[in-house]
């Protein structure tokens, strides 16, 4: 018997076809379809009698091929696609999605996700009972009586504050990469990567309005009445909100998230110059206090997984509010990962590692000969250590995995080296830089920003609309030559002296923008954390009442130190933040504690 069980965590509304209304389960072919709950949010399936194949759309999906009206039923569609194509016709699909497709033929299961990753993630178990698979972490979770944790993916999590795909934290839990299919059949599963976006492919230089009609398409239909958009000021989420001022002739609605007393951390006033140019309203939500943080347990409950972005924080707080009167928000997540807008991390090591053999690089300069003698002489080593290390506060992996009990310590291994750049060897600057692009993305991006929006959004009932993303603009900008990315000479970029977002910034943007938005330097929405976290911690002493599993697992006299040495001197932030999370986790999931319904003090007390 296989389970597929399509949810979100919470809320929503239940919407399916006239085939399954009033039903929570359907058994087809001694598979039993489940609806665990009537909460299901942006869900469409399809069963048709005549060997056609049953679909499940999670997301919304769209098609180059055919313009599907609010009324169409998306996976009747691709019903009807896939019993002609197979299901390469997945591949057709614009959006964010997680798909599942039993074909009643051949008696085979497939589930694939969308090509960016982290908004829809499936997670899947496979066991003598069958397959049960869900976007919520949580409805697997509790299919297993006893859930084991992966010393694997804890030694990847306390390494780099990501557990990438097939694994999770969970043994016997397993998630979907961007663009994989895996298909089960005779009670076994076997996946490929699918399809990606062409980061690696050397295109040649698309019209500007191209991309610009792909975003513009993508508003002209998503951007209705019960969406609003998420206007942090900066340059991404400013220029959607612009765009649909100007273009689509309707009232355009817009939150931001205001930090007040916080100085630098609140860019909420960005904001309130795009909204008076722009003419729209523009409601402002406070964030600036502690309270934010006691939704942490239900956070980590809805993910499902410990989390390194501590602006989860703030980004669940603004969907609380917004669930309030919008069914749907609008985001600007992509361009930075799309445009290498953080390239100039990567300088650090890979162009560090260039630097060595440039014979013109002034060596008297501390920074670049910094760079020189600290770089690696393995090219795809700098990549491991700038895209699987994060900003800690330590120099080594090995400092990080001391977190750890000896038992549980394993030597972590970038698993995404090879397998997702394949075996060409990098020989140039431009090859070098769109590796960058193509690893930034599919790490930080899909298990990191798109990660956090998608899983804060799905937890509150939100649909999460993504033009950058979810419409053909992403693969049109992925396939960009890198220097309508980043503009400026190998020495500018080496030391971050140039344009980023340069087709975006030029092409789009000053279009509808005014220059101090265009021209100001790149922020962040970033909470006061290390503020929050002393008086939680100087209140609770939380880290001396750690789960017993925690204490287990984890090296309790170097967390002693990393927690002190943060209540000192205000080090670890990120680290003491994840270190909370993962405690939370291992309560809810492995201790079965009920965690969501109370405060993070209340727990800690």
């Amino acid at each position: 018997m296989y389970g597929f069980i399509f949810s979100t965590a919470y809320h929503g509304d239940y919407s399916v076809t006239e085939e399954f209304q009033g039903q929570e389960s359907v058994e087809i072919d001694n598979l039993k379809f489940i609806y665990s709950s009537k909460n299901c949010a942006h869900n469409s399936s399809y069963f048709l009698k005549d060997n056609a194949p049953f679909v499940f759309i999670y997301g919304e999906v769209n098609s180059d091929d055919v313009v599907m009206s609010e009324k169409d039923n998306p996976a009747r569609w691709l019903s009807i696609q896939i019993k002609r194509d197979g299901v390469s016709a997945i591949k057709k699909l614009n959006g964010l999605y997680s798909i599942v497709v039993y074909d009643n033929v051949k008696k085979v299961v497939s589930i694939c996700t969308d090509s960016i990753g982290g908004f829809c993630t499936l997670y899947y178990h496979l066991s003598g009972d069958g397959l049960f698979c869900s976007t919520s972490f949580k409805h697997v979770a509790h299919r297993i009586s006893n859930l084991a944790i992966s010393p694997d993916a804890i030694s990847q999590l306390i390494a780099t504050g990501y557990v990438l795909p097939q694994r999770t934290l969970a043994r016997d839990i397993y998630k979907l990469g961007p663009g994989c299919l895996a298909t089960v059949s005779d009670g076994q599963i076997s996946g490929t990567n699918f399809f990606a976006l062409p980061f690696l492919e050397k295109k040649k230089s698309l019209e500007p309005s191209t991309g610009e009609n792909y975003i513009l398409s993508y508003l002209q239909r998503y951007a209705d009445s019960n969406a609003c958009f998420l206007l942090s000021g900066g340059l991404d989420s400013s220029t959607l909100v612009g765009m649909a001022a100007k273009e689509l002739g309707r009232q355009v609605s817009c939150y931001t998230g205001v930090f007040t007393g916080c100085g630098h951390l609140d860019e909420s006033g960005y904001a309130k110059i795009v909204a008076k140019h722009c003419g729209i309203d523009l409601i402002c939500v406070e964030l600036g206090h502690e309270n934010v943080l006691h939704d942490l347990p239900m956070i980590v409950e809805s993910i499902g997984e410990p989390f390194l972005d501590y602006s989860i924080l703030p980004t669940y707080a603004l969907f609380k509010e917004i669930k309030n009167n919008f069914g749907a928000v609008i985001s600007g997540d992509g361009p930075d990962h799309l445009f290498n807008r953080y390239y100039s991390l990567a300088m650090k090591r890979s162009l560090g590692f260039m630097a060595r053999h440039i014979s013109f690089l002034p060596r008297q300069n501390k920074y670049v000969n910094r760079l020189w003698r600290s770089s690696s002489e393995d090219i795809e080593y700098t990549y491991s250590e700038l895209f699987a290390l994060p900003h800690w506060g330590h120099n080594q992996r090995s400092e990080m995995l001391a977190l750890l009990n000896p038992d549980f310590r394993c030597n972590f291994k970038a698993t995404y080296s090879k397998s997702m750049l394949g075996d060409s060897i990098v020989k140039t600057h431009a090859d070098n830089l769109r590796i960058i692009n193509f690893v930034d993305f599919y790490i930080d991006g899909s298990f990191g920003v798109f990660s956090k929006v998608g899983k804060a959004s799905s937890a509150l009932g939100l649909l999460i609309r993504e033009p950058y993303l979810a419409s053909p603009y992403a693969g049109f900008a992925a396939g960009l030559p890198m220097e309508e990315k980043i503009r400026g000479g190998f020495y500018a970029q080496l030391m971050s002296k140039c344009t980023t977002k340069a087709h975006l910034r030029d092409n789009i943007s000053r279009k509808y923008l005014p220059e101090s938005i265009i021209t100001r330097k790149k922020g962040g929405f970033t909470p006061p954390l290390e503020t929050w976290l002393q008086n939680f911690l100087l209140r609770t002493q939380a880290f001396e009442r750690f789960s017993k599993t925690s204490q287990a697992l984890l090296n309790i006299s170097y967390v002693n130190f990393i927690f002190k040495e943060f209540l000192d001197k205000k080090k670890y932030g990120c680290l003491v933040f994840m270190l909370i999370s993962f405690d939370l986790w291992v309560r809810i999931f492995i201790e079965k504690q009920n965690c969501s319904k109370r405060s993070l003090c209340d727990i800690y007390d």
